[in-house]
């Protein structure tokens, strides 16, 4: 009867108890209720409870199950079952090595003697570390945590909430806070932002060399380097003298420019035009000075000299030279070696002095004039071609690409009878047919034939020229003799003259005058009379028939003969010159064009 009463009381509980938790919900409502029964003295009824608490699908936690454990396990002992109950506790240790039980030594007499026994049958528990450790740090960066400076990014530390500080060159300053549980691991994700870096120019008289914390970042001038905000030691060595060493603080976005470091004595005034544009460059406002050496290079309404103009493109040459550097720009590398050419091309002897030109900077010039745009041209120096067309070919290399343009224009008038235009990379042949643009007949003459060159940089090439003759080609001709001359024909005209015929009858009057008297004086004096009157006689006939023939004279009559004579003379003139003319026209047909090529620049 007893037993009976107890199987139904049993039932009767278990009822109760089912009833009771299915009215809440959850694994806690039934160690609760397990707990009530148990300070009932219905220990069926709360192990029951218990069970149901750690079946699997209760969904209970961590720290409940323990819970239910010590709760069975107390029930083991009220029933005295302590083998039950060892277990029921040893499950609970392994859940949780460090729990204790002191707070409910008084549902059973036995609880801490039999719970602290089973605890000394476990292996001794393994102490977790509590531990922070931080990631994703900038290279260099200064980590404090609490306010502590960590060597190294993980490390052991105390529960709780712990703040974190990192700063690190280049970067926004990151703070942020984390809770550490114990025993645990945790890891904390660092998220750093870029700050806008600083810029630095520095020129210094004469050059230097200038590191930033022990890093060299290159030799004077420095102009516009890009430099990571922060705080620096700025040391500046040149050659022969003390070092020079300062601390520079660069703060986010700021342009700082440190002038003429190193000078000792008080710069030179510059001449005009370079008044202005050296100081701003010696002050290290490159971007100032920039668009006045532009000016001097370009101005051409400035009377200056070639090697002035070298002196500017050169200061040029090095601001492009230091920002490329500074602003790691490639394409600047290139407009500084463009102002280096035309330094080199302007004035082949002018160079840096010694307090500016740097080894860098050196080795830069250097390659720029063994780099600079060149053009090899082969061209014929005489040759000849075919008798009535023909072609004129010019070869021409340019040491890099380049675009190429050949002209020919006429001497004479300035007239341009040609023009090619090509892109050349390695070698390209030019031709021209030797006529004008539009014409048929072959242009013959001197000319100009020009040859220029533009990389693709836009520099030029120094221009190129040469003297072109365009002609026939020589030949043996036979030289026409000399003209005929007045003095080399025959007389054909006879004329008579007024003063011939009078002069000579006064000659003849006078002499049968004079003379006829003079001899019959001597010979018959005594007919003297008689000789006398005739001589008058005859003498004033002859006078006579002067004044008559000067009268009716200056008559012409021709000289048949020689007329005859000459014309034979001229046909024969006539038909020897047409012989020749037509033999040296017939050696020119055969002649061919003759080219001769002769360079002036």
């Amino acid at each position: 009867m007893t037993r009976t009463a107890s199987i139904l009381g049993f039932l009767v509980a278990m009822s109760t108890a089912s009833a009771h938790v299915s009215a809440q919900t959850g694994p806690a409502a039934a160690i609760a209720e397990a707990r009530a029964q148990i300070d009932a003295i219905n220990v069926d009824s709360a192990a029951a409870l218990l069970r149901l608490a750690l079946d699997p699908t209760s969904g209970a936690s961590e720290r409940q199950r323990v819970r239910a454990f010590v709760l069975l396990g107390i029930t083991h002992l009220m029933l005295r079952r302590e083998r039950e109950a060892r277990g029921a506790f040893r499950q609970a240790l392994l859940l949780d090595p460090q729990l204790r039980v002191d707070s409910l030594a008084d549902l059973s007499s036995d609880l801490l003697s039999v719970f602290n026994s089973e605890r000394g049958t476990l292996p001794a528990p393994t102490v977790v570390a509590t531990v922070l450790e931080v990631r994703g740090l900038p290279a260099g960066a200064q980590l404090r945590v609490d306010g502590t400076l960590w060597q190294t990014p993980r490390q052991q530390v105390r529960p709780g909430l712990h703040r974190i500080e990192v700063r690190a060159r280049g970067y926004l300053p990151y703070r942020d806070s984390i809770v550490v549980r114990e025993g645990r691991t945790a890891i904390a994700t660092v998220t750093a932002t870029p700050a806008v870096p600083a810029t630095l120019s520095v020129t210094s008289e004469p050059w230097g060399t200038v590191f930033l914390d022990g890093e060299r970042i290159g030799e004077t001038p420095i102009v516009g380097r890009v430099v990571a905000a922060g705080t620096y030691n700025l040391v500046l060595e040149v050659v022969g003298r003390a070092r020079l060493q300062q601390q520079l603080e660069l703060r986010s976005g700021e342009h700082v420019r440190l002038p003429m470091l190193g000078s000792t004595a008080r710069p030179p005034r510059s001449p005009f035009p370079f008044t202005t544009a050296d100081s701003l460059y010696r002050a290290a406002r490159f971007d100032d000075a920039l668009p006045l050496y532009r000016r001097i290079l370009g101005d051409t309404a400035l009377a200056l000299s070639d090697e002035q103009r070298a002196q500017a493109a050169m200061r040029l040459g090095m601001i492009h030279y230091g920002m490329a550097r500074g602003l790691d720009t490639p394409a600047l590398f290139d407009s500084a070696r463009v102002y280096f050419r035309t330094a080199y091309q302007l004035a082949p002897q002018y160079t840096l002095g010694p307090a500016e030109l740097t080894p860098e900077l050196r080795t830069s010039v250097e390659l720029a004039r063994e780099r600079a745009l060149g053009l090899v041209v082969d061209a014929p120096t005489d040759s000849v071609v075919s008798r009535t067309s023909g072609q004129l070919r010019i070869v021409v290399r340019p040491n890099q690409p380049a675009d190429v343009v050949l002209r020919v224009v006429a001497v004479d008038d300035g007239r341009v009878l040609h023009t090619d235009s090509q892109s050349v990379e390695g070698a390209r042949a030019f031709t021209w047919n030797l006529r004008a643009q539009g014409d048929t007949a072959v242009a013959f003459g001197e000319h100009s034939v020009l040859i220029a060159a533009r990389d693709t940089l836009g520099e030029a090439a120094p221009r190129i020229e040469f003297a072109l003759l365009v002609a026939r080609e020589a030949v043996d001709t036979t030289p026409l003799p000399p003209a005929l001359m007045s003095t080399d024909f025959l007389l054909e005209i006879e004329s008579v003259n007024r003063s011939w015929h009078l002069g000579r009858g006064l000659l003849f009057g006078g002499i049968v005058a004079v003379g006829v008297p003079l001899f019959s004086a001597l010979r018959f004096p005594d007919a003297q009379p008689a000789f006398d009157g005739v001589a008058f006689a005859v003498g004033g006939a002859f006078v006579l028939s002067g004044l008559i023939g000067s009268v009716s004279g200056d008559k012409t009559r021709p000289i048949y003969r020689n007329i005859e004579r000459n014309s034979r003379r001229r046909e024969a003139d006539v038909r020897e010159r047409q012989q020749i003319a037509d033999a040296n026209r017939a050696a020119l047909r055969t002649a061919r064009i003759h080219l001769v090529m002769r360079r002036v620049r």
